[in-house]
């Protein structure tokens, strides 16, 4: 997996993989956020559902492995965050190396009392990020 993610270079697997779930970044355009039809959130909203709904989440690729915690059932409340590395996770560029990727996930919508609920949050989650790196960009300095 170890490539580039659109504008983002990666030197490990770990990284690529970490780049895959931060949404808007994995999209096929160059368009911050990405397209109605592409906005590169598909990992970030699968592991979104896998997280508020307490459930199994892995990535692994090439040496890279992330994983989530799961969350305690006493625990109320849980925050999406654009970022993979603030998520509760186990991550690796050490395992054996797999010679492609696969995600793993155990999703039990039975545990969600309101599914529009849960995607409103994700699609909140999303927006955030997105604003947060056009904001980035643009304020950035350019040189000529």
């Amino acid at each position: 997996m170890r490539q580039s993610w659109g504008l983002h270079h990666t030197g490990s697997d770990l990284e690529a993989i970490k780049w895959a779930l931060v949404p808007g970044v994995s999209g096929t355009t160059r368009r911050e956020g990405g397209t109605e039809d592409n906005a590169g959130a598909g990992l970030f909203i699968v592991k979104s559902i896998s997280m508020l709904t307490r459930d199994y989440f892995v990535i692994y690729s090439g040496a890279g492995v992330y994983r989530l915690l799961k969350r305690r059932p006493d625990v109320q409340s849980i925050r999406l965050h654009a970022d993979p590395d603030r998520d509760r996770n186990s991550q690796t560029n050490e395992a054996p190396v797999f010679p492609g990727t696969f995600v793993a996930i155990d999703i039990s919508l039975d545990k969600i009392d309101e599914f529009a609920t849960l995607l409103e949050s994700i699609r909140k989650a999303f927006s955030v990020a997105v604003q947060a790196r056009r904001k980035a960009r643009f304020t950035r300095p350019q040189f000529i």
